[in-house]
């Protein structure tokens, strides 16, 4: 028996109950845990590393519980197959001879060893052994090089064999190596820690070329050809340990070029790389970050310095004890505070009046003024409290209700208050102070809770009141209602997806479109046409929604009806009957809407249940995995 126990804030945990009275060992056995988002108070998404990556950043908790989370759009990989090798220290795919368009040996070192491994033409991994190699120790780099030969790296020698009759053709003098990389006709050593050594390989020869001492231990090497010679590099980068620090140096002289030292403590590794005829220079930092150097080939100039953010997994070496526990009482002060966006450590705080609570905020600029100003809407738990003379540092506006929704509109600033949807516009006095001043207002709703703008239209998600459209009429100064849905519906969420269709969720858990196109969108396929929106839950959850073309639509539909007769639900759970409409009033079909997960669980299936897909849609399982596959660009 399986149990999915979820909790509010926590982590979950999928556990395995096992009910056999004689059974020896735990009754309990957790099987998975998954990390726990939930709820989701709000999130935005937004370019941290000013790369052109969006990532999530969710205001996630409640009560004491709150954090904030990051999360990242990647690619999955799916595991093919996999066998258990422990003590690897190195792994390289590698051709015969380099003429060969495929590789089709696996080098794996192992800390006093060395295995080769062969793929078949049945596809199949069988060991297998090259004479010339010593297989007794640990390989610290692999390479193929040019005359059908092949380079091994070891802690003492450099041996070139032969990949045809995979004869020893030469050794190196022996050396106390510590780092190694080559390409397809240079060897750089890192010998005795800070002395680099150049090799040249040739038809069976290795030639020592030249060598150099530096001023702090070698951490890492690369001579990846970024030049118009792919078998020859004439730079190599070198990593420091004690300083921290990458240099660029010339081949074959070992000269050194460009110096740039890295900020933190934790020792990178790097690569050289080009991407669109431009040379790079990644550097991987172990804290998770990683940097990037433009790469002028003539000079070895390091420039235009960027930096990316990647997961790191830092293992504890302490262990911290507290003797000593601080209490104090609850304050009900709620502060704004600016947070420094690569390590949240807060940069300002601005502190509200005593039980004066943030309901919004938002930063924006308005017309005639090229400032940016966070606007912060509050209310007061406390309706007897006195109001305070100032609530912000530049200007204030009070309201008759809470502020619940903050939205820059055509230069001005659109309130959601209490029951009224209010336009303010930015002014300057006559001293040349600026104030927020009333332009116009709608009234009609039970609590305006969600505000959403697009151009002059305007959407509001009321907490009873379901969805309405109004619209702002520049030349009578005036907002104005053009529709709205008479169900009655608590709206959590609303977005406007163009000019004629809407998108809204309420409390019961179900989406509704009122007529899907937001922004986030990629340029190198059909796909990158699919308008989508992104969505978080009070459960945890992050989500896509991507408005279907029509043809698109009724193919996945089609899979969808197949898939369902293929996947059982836990628990006999019809995905159906799991997916219908139902907000305590009525329960509905769900109509126009595909489940994203159900669909890509194609691509996890056996072969046997593809081909039965296929063969009801007429379609083969290839394209079936590759219009499936497509999709999965869009999160």
């Amino acid at each position: 028996m399986y149990w999915l126990d979820i909790n509010l804030i926590l982590n979950v945990q999928l556990v395995k109950l096992n009910l056999q009275t004689d059974v020896k060992g735990p009754r309990v056995k957790v099987l998975k845990k998954y990390l726990n988002l939930g709820p989701i108070d709000d999130f935005y998404v937004v370019d941290l590393e000013r790369q052109g990556q969006g990532q999530v950043v969710t205001c996630s908790g409640m009560y004491k519980n709150y954090s904030l989370h990051i999360v990242q759009i990647g690619t999955r990989i799916n595991v093919q197959a996999s066998v258990g090798l422990p003590g690897i220290t190195g792994m390289w795919s590698i051709r015969s001879s380099t003429g060969d368009p495929f590789d089709n040996l696996l080098v794996v070192s192992f800390v006093s060893e060395t295995r080769i491994l062969a793929m078949t033409i049945d596809d199949k991994l069988e060991e297998t052994e090259i004479e010339g190699f010593s297989s007794q120790e640990q390989t610290l780099f692999y390479h193929y090089a040019v005359y059908n030969q092949v380079v091994q790296v070891t802690s003492s020698f450099v041996r070139l064999v032969s990949s045809t009759s995979r004869e020893l053709r030469d050794e190196s003098d022996k050396y106390s190596i510590n780092v190694a990389t080559a390409n397809e006709s240079q060897v750089l050593l890192a010998a005795g820690e800070v002395h680099l050594v150049d090799l040249e390989i040739g038809d069976g020869k290795l030639t020592k070329v030249n060598c150099a001492q530096l001023e702090h231990a070698i951490s890492c090497l690369d001579i990846n050809p970024v030049g118009e010679n792919p078998n020859y590099s004439k730079l190599a980068a070198v990593g420091m340990w004690t300083e921290i620090s990458v240099g660029i140096f010339s081949m074959p002289d070992l000269t050194l070029k460009e110096k740039v030292h890295l900020e933190g403590g934790i020792v990178p590794c790097y690569v050289l790389c080009s991407f669109e005829w431009i040379s790079y220079l990644l550097c991987a930092l172990g804290d998770g970050h990683l940097l990037n150097f433009l790469l002028n080939l003539t000079n070895g100039e390091l420039t235009d310095r960027k930096k990316g953010t990647s997961n790191a997994y830092l293992p504890s070496r302490a262990i911290c004890c507290l003797k000593n526990q601080t209490s104090a009482e609850e304050s009900n002060l709620h502060p704004v505070q600016l947070l420094d966006d690569q390590t949240f450590k807060f940069l300002s705080i601005y502190t509200l009046d005593t039980f004066e609570r943030g309901c919004s905020i938002l930063s924006c600029s308005f017309s005639d003024d090229t400032n940016v100003y966070y606007c912060v809407g509050t209310e007061y738990v406390l309706s007897l409290k006195k109001k305070p003379s100032k609530l912000l540092l530049i200007a204030e506006k009070e309201t008759e209700g809470g502020v619940y929704s903050l939205n820059a509109f055509n230069g001005k600033l659109l309130a959601a208050v209490h029951q009224k949807i209010q336009l303010y516009k930015w002014m300057l006095r006559d001293d040349g102070s600026p104030e927020l001043q009333f332009e116009c207002e709608h009234r009609g709703r039970e609590l305006a809770w969600r505000v959403q703008t697009r151009g002059d239209f305007i959407v509001v998600g009321d907490e009873k009141m379901s969805i309405s459209l109004l619209i702002y009429k520049h030349e009578k100064g005036a907002i104005e209602e053009q529709a709205r849905d008479y169900n009655a519906n608590f709206m959590s969420a609303v977005e406007i997806l163009d000019d004629d269709v809407y998108l809204g969720a309420e409390d019961n858990y179900n989406f509704r479109f009122r007529h899907g196109s937001l922004l986030m969108r990629l340029p190198d396929s059909d796909v990158g046409q699919i308008p989508t929106v992104i969505f978080g839950t009070k459960n945890g959850v992050i989500g896509v929604i991507a408005s279907l073309p029509h043809e698109q639509f009724l193919f996945l539909e089609e899979l969808r009806s197949n898939l369902r007769k293929v996947i059982k639900g836990v628990g006999g759970l019809s995905h159906k009957q799991w997916r219908l409409f139902n907000n305590k009033k009525r329960t509905a079909d769900a109509k126009n809407f595909l489940d994203g997960d159900l669909i890509e669980s194609f691509l996890d299936l056996s072969r046997s249940h593809k081909d039965e897909i296929s063969r009801a849609m007429s379609v083969s399982v290839e394209e079936l995995s590759k219009r499936v596959e497509e999709l999965t660009r869009l999160h």
